[in-house]
């Protein structure tokens, strides 16, 4: 019988001692702020997230806005090189045909005005 009262008394210290540990430790929490430290964290969190977002969106219409201009000056270099090579081709054409109002002046003077 002695042993077993030992034995309760060891072990009713040893509940005591546990309950005395979960107090300190729900004290700790409680001074430690834990949840509310969680709850900001979570919510700085999404408030990155959101960030996150907007400038990912940005990026995307800032990467159209790119590439538009990127095929805007390859068209505006064709257009040049295309207009540069149609004034180079009519130079050559000049030296060979008179511009066109020295040959109409030519042909209304060759021909018999007809109403005199």
């Amino acid at each position: 019988m002695q042993g077993l009262s030992s034995e309760l008394r060891t072990l009713a210290g040893d509940i005591e001692e546990k309950k005395l540990r979960v107090e300190k430790i729900k004290a700790d929490i409680q001074t430690g702020k834990f949840d509310e430290h969680l709850s900001e964290k979570a919510t700085k969190a999404r408030s990155m997230e959101d960030q996150r977002d907007t400038l990912n969106t940005e990026l995307r219409s800032l990467s159209l806005q790119a590439d538009s201009r990127a095929r805007l000056d390859l068209k505006r270099a064709e257009m040049r090189s295309k207009t540069s090579d149609t004034k180079n081709m009519c130079v050559p054409c000049s030296t060979f045909f008179p511009p066109a109002e020295d040959v109409f002046i030519a042909l209304s003077r060759a021909t018999p005005n007809s109403g005199s």
